[in-house]
């Protein structure tokens, strides 16, 4: 929708992430703020790699804002970012328990 503010956060912010399944990785942001991060390849986040964001510059608004990728026994695969959407407090509060970040 044009002109429609949109919902960022900043690297710094991230207090938390949970991964649910291999395209979708849910983060907690400035405490309540809970944003969805659609990834278009399989990233193996849950396999006991680390998550590494780094942002390109600025706030994370969208999927050209931040590298994402996993680092497991030195081998690091890049996750390849389709879409970063921030949650109502009612769609995060409706996340099941196992993927709430």
């Amino acid at each position: 929708m044009p002109g429609a503010a949109r919902s960022c956060f900043y690297s710094n912010q991230v207090s938390a992430y949970q991964p649910a399944g291999p395209r979708t990785i849910y983060v907690r942001a400035s405490g309540r703020r809970v944003f969805r991060i659609d990834l278009y390849n399989d990233c193996p986040v849950r396999t006991g790699g680390s998550l590494l964001v780094e942002p390109v510059t600025g706030p994370i608004c969208g999927p050209l804002d931040l590298n994402l990728s996993v680092v497991e026994e030195g081998y690091r695969q890049a996750c390849h970012i389709e879409a970063v959407t921030a949650l109502t407090p009612m769609q995060a509060a409706a996340l099941p328990r196992d993927v709430r970040p």
